[in-house]
């Protein structure tokens, strides 16, 4: 009786490494190497806003009257 527990035991470990074995590799069948993977395509860059400098040099004032007036305060809310 000790072998046929011994035999049954080996049996279910083959048979569950098999069964691990062809369970496991499942992803690899997605995979079809001849067709290449898609090229990713970046990702459009927002619009960044104009930024000024100005020193003390800077007639502020004029800068000012170049300022379009149909710009309103809503929107830079």
């Amino acid at each position: 009786m000790n072998k046929k527990v011994i035999a049954v035991s080996i049996l279910i470990i083959i048979v569950g490494m098999l069964w691990l074995k062809l369970s496991g590799n499942k992803s690899e069948n997605l995979v079809n190497p001849q067709i290449p993977a898609p090229s990713e395509t970046p990702s459009p860059t927002p619009d960044i806003p104009k930024t000024f400098k100005f020193d003390s040099a800077t007639d502020l004032k004029q800068e000012l009257e170049k300022v379009d007036p149909q710009v309103l305060d809503s929107d830079f809310e």
